[in-house]
């Protein structure tokens, strides 16, 4: 349901809608100047990665989510149609390009099959960063401009701001949005560390490196603006000041002549007037007739540019009839309010007027000429002077009469965004007025190379940083793609090495089972005519035939002990063993025959070994039975001496030392580094003679480095032998002095009496063997049941109660596992007491008796199996 839901279209839009906007967001966090555009647009890579990884039918999650942004980042309108459509224009500029992207890719990359080529990387930066930027810069700087939104003059600089922004946006958030993909991933950037944190790194050094230009720059700018700034106030002080002066020295010139003439008047204006071209008039106004309140020129400077003064019907406004009257009783110069003239000049005029006792000298200044000087002086377009009248009653508003750009298109009057503004205060006369200097610094000529070249490098940059990660990624792709074809190989061969195994194991298992199987019969038939009367020779015959069994029986074993440990199918068990115990036994049992061939065997154990060691007592019984054996097959006369202490030897592993020497044949030296080997020995007529395999000291071998020591042997090779190995076994505790002493050769002596008569369930597929086992019985009180296979001594079972089953493992119909299984599950369905089951089998692999216990059998005994031993086993179960 979960799964569902995440992948339904309207869920996936309305994510994306989320993503574009907020990190649209943050993208803005960082904006400068002109347009307001992003270095780092995030959405751009974003939003290819969106509608890559979840189709490109998910557009409209770009289109809202740029639509979004638009209108939440402007003082919108929703009655402005016009800002309406300028934002729609831009979010469809951005859903295009991205769109595009996307079915590039997917058209000469084949998203994501194959995407960890370094060309397919390489094409995937370009459409995903500068290819798709140039659509959406191209697009949204087109719909700005037709918007009037940008200054005609900042066009190119924001394009390529914009394209900047949107190019470094899909080249680091691009791949960086396909990483948390698993689709993607999988083809493509499975080492997500070595690309998320040099990204990180990459975008926090470009933002590191954005701030720190536009901290430098902000300082410059602000040093370069202090200066020019005071420059302008300085200028335009100094010829208002000028212009004081030259009504000043016009004044002195009325006052210091009796009479002053028009043309007189006008030599002197001309001289005035030549370095101050914004001062558009100078004037002389006699005083009013008796009677009359109006004033009326009569000299002006230049005439034919000032007949608006000169003509009589023409009377000042009331404003300028009241300045001229304060003007006759001022002693100074004195200023009016700017006004504007149609009949002179439609741009605001500053009219200057200082009293004298005939009239008042007055001056007509052109604010917009002296802003134009002072710019002209300044030398650059990015800054606007504005010249306010301060009122004094704060009720009244303060009201600008002149402006610097009042000769700019509307457009450029628009969008000039002032950056740094001061403001200086004078006054004039009876009037206060204030300078108001400002500069839009994306207008400067010189910021923009500063700006263009630090872009182009950036995104020369970040191309080159995210290729080169890019191809590490993949090159770590195009390494585990080996290692996963090398682990899938390495698999296949592994499972048809396990594969193998299994078959040599049943092999082995079947082997096991096919040869032990006649052998059983041949050594229980062997032991029963044994006990038939006999004479001499038949006697001799049979112990013959009883040697050659036990022979085969030895080959037999030496051979599956061999075949499982090259096969690793050979575990050791970790269980107490009682050393002097164990040794003990095997000295026991070879007693006998060293007593028959008239050798001295002897046995001593030093008292620091007399403990009780964690280990398997089996394969060391194995190890001391092997040696000892071959040297009493190779000992004619003389001594076997067996000898168990401490290893004292540093460079030996293992703890306990094994030694074992005889007077026996001897070894050459040549031959002793082969002993060890499979199916070697010494000299080939050894196999004539004394008969075996080669494989006993192969097998010790691999048994003693198994329990952590090794073996060795020492022969002069004309006399004796001496064959010793070391075990690494853990000590437990002391040996008891009072062991358990166990009556095998004391049982043997007669035949178990059974004080319980058994009814056994006998299962086997083979006539012989279920023969052998009632000749076993035949002279006991048991009754015996056959059956030929499993599905027999399950119907058996469940039809007739029995004391014991002797079950055979591999038989047709239903094997012995299966129908312990069904017994064992038929006793508990019916709530009864589960009877004994002894697996009576040829099968002797260590899995094979785990496989049979598992199933439900209570013992596990492996033909051939000797009369005594089953009658023993029989006493034991009723005693």
């Amino acid at each position: 349901m979960n799964k569902k839901i995440w992948t339904s279209p309207g869920l996936q839009v309305l994510v994306i809608v989320l993503i574009y906007f907020l990190t649209g967001k943050l993208g803005l966090l960082w904006a400068t100047p002109p347009g307001y555009a992003s270095p780092v647009w995030p959405p751009a890579g974003l939003g290819l990665a969106a509608l890559l990884l979840w189709g490109p039918n998910r557009w409209p999650g770009i289109f809202l989510g740029s639509l979004l942004i638009n209108i939440t980042s402007t003082r919108f309108a929703p009655s402005d149609m016009s800002q309406l459509s300028l934002a729609v224009a831009i979010a469809m500029g951005n859903t295009v390009s991205l769109v595009t992207a996307d079915r590039l890719i997917r058209r000469f990359l084949k998203f994501p099959k194959a995407f960890f080529i370094e060309r397919d990387c390489i094409l995937f930066l370009v459409i995903a960063g500068p290819f798709a930027a140039l659509i959406s810069s191209g697009l949204g700087t087109l719909a700005l401009t037709l918007g009037h939104q940008v200054h005609s003059a900042n066009i190119f600089m924001n394009w390529l701001h914009w394209f900047s922004g949107d190019a470094t946006g899909g080249l680091l958030f691009g791949p960086l949005g396909l990483i948390f993909s698993k689709d993607s991933r999988a083809f493509w950037m499975r080492s997500t560390k070595t690309v998320i944190l040099p990204i990180f790194i990459c975008f926090a050094l470009i933002v590191g490196a954005l701030n720190f230009l536009n901290s430098v720059e902000d300082q410059r700018s602000l040093a370069e603006f202090q200066k020019k700034s005071d420059l302008a106030y300085n200028q335009i002080e100094k010829s208002v000041r000028t212009h004081r002066a030259i009504l000043v020295t016009l004044r002195s010139f009325f006052a210091n002549s009796e009479r002053v003439t028009s043309q007189e008047f006008q030599d002197f204006a001309k001289t005035l007037n030549a370095n101050n071209p914004e001062i558009r008039t100078l004037g002389w106004i006699a005083a009013p007739l008796q009677g009359r309140n109006s004033f009326k020129s009569q000299f002006v400077a230049p005439p034919e540019t000032n007949k608006f003064f000169l003509e009589p019907q023409h009377v000042f406004s009331p404003e300028i009839q009241n300045i001229f009257q304060v003007a006759r009783t001022y002693n100074n110069v004195i200023s009016l309010a700017p006004i504007k003239i149609s009949q002179l000049d439609p741009s605001p005029l500053l009219i200057l007027a200082y009293g004298h006792k005939g009239g008042i000298l007055f001056a007509v200044i052109r604010l917009q000429e002296l802003l134009a000087s002072t710019m002209e002086i300044i030398g650059d377009p990015s800054y606007r002077i504005t010249i306010e009248h301060t009122l004094t009653d704060p009720a009244r508003p303060t009201r600008m009469i002149v402006d610097s750009i009042a000769r700019a298109t509307p457009d450029e009057r628009l969008h000039f965004s002032p950056t740094m503004t001061t403001s200086h205060l004078f006054t004039l006369g009876n009037l206060a007025w204030t300078i108001h200097i400002s500069q839009d610094t994306s207008l400067r000529a010189s910021s923009h190379l500063h700006t263009e070249l630090f872009l182009v490098s950036m995104i020369i940059f970040t191309f080159l940083i995210c290729a080169i990660l890019l191809s590490i990624a993949n090159g770590f792709v195009r390494v585990q793609e080996i290692v996963k074809q090398k682990t899938l190989h390495l698999n296949e061969l592994n499972l048809r090495l396990e594969k193998a195994s299994q078959t040599k194991s049943e092999f082995l298992a079947n082997m096991s089972h096919e040869i032990r199987t006649p052998l059983n019969v041949l050594l229980g038939m062997a032991d029963l005519l044994e006990d038939t009367p006999l004479d001499k020779e038949q006697r001799y015959y049979i112990d013959i035939s009883k040697k050659a069994g036990a022979n085969l029986l030895n080959i037999v074993n030496d051979i599956l002990d061999i075949s499982k440990i090259e096969a690793g199918l050979l575990t050791l068990e970790k269980t107490e063993v009682d050393i002097p115990e164990i040794t003990g036994e095997v000295y026991e049992m070879f007693l006998p025959k060293a007593q028959q061939k008239d050798l001295r065997l002897s046995l001593q154990i030093k008292d620091e070994v007399k403990n009780i060691y964690l280990g398997d007592p089996t394969r060391i019984r194995q190890v001391i039975s092997n040696l000892l054996s071959n040297a009493l097959k190779f000992t004619e006369q003389g001594h076997v001496d067996i000898l168990v202490s401490e290893n004292h030897d540093p460079q030996r592993p293992g703890n306990l030392l094994f030694e074992i020497s005889d007077s026996g044949i001897g070894i050459p030296e040549e031959k002793l580094t082969q002993l060890f080997h499979p199916f070697t020995q010494a000299d080939s007529t050894i196999t004539r003679k004394f008969g075996g395999t080669g494989l006993g000291l192969s097998i010790c071998k691999r048994l003693t480095t198994m329990m952590g020591g090794d073996i060795t042997v020492k022969s002069n090779g004309l006399a004796g032998s001496t064959f010793s190995f070391t075990l690494d076994l853990p000590k437990v505790r002391p040996a008891s002095e009072q062991r358990l002493k166990r009556k095998d050769t004391e049982r043997g002596l007669s035949v178990p009496l059974c004080p319980t008569v058994l009814k056994i369930l006998l299962v086997d597929d083979t006539v012989d063997n279920r023969d052998l086992v009632k000749a076993y019985l035949r002279n006991t009180a048991h009754i015996l049941i056959e059956a030929e296979n499993g599905q027999e001594a399950v119907r058996i079972f469940k039809t007739q109660p029995v004391d014991l089953i002797l079950m055979d493992m591999q038989m047709p119909v239903m094997d012995g596992v299966a129908a312990t299984e069904e017994i064992r599950n038929w006793e508990k369905s019916h709530n009864l007491r589960p009877i004994p089951i002894w697996a009576l089998t040829a099968y002797a692999l260590k899995e094979e008796i785990e496989k049979s216990l598992q199933a439900g059998c209570n013992l596990h005994l492996v033909k051939p199996i000797k009369r005594l031993d089953l009658l023993n086993h029989l006493a034991d179960l009723t005693s």
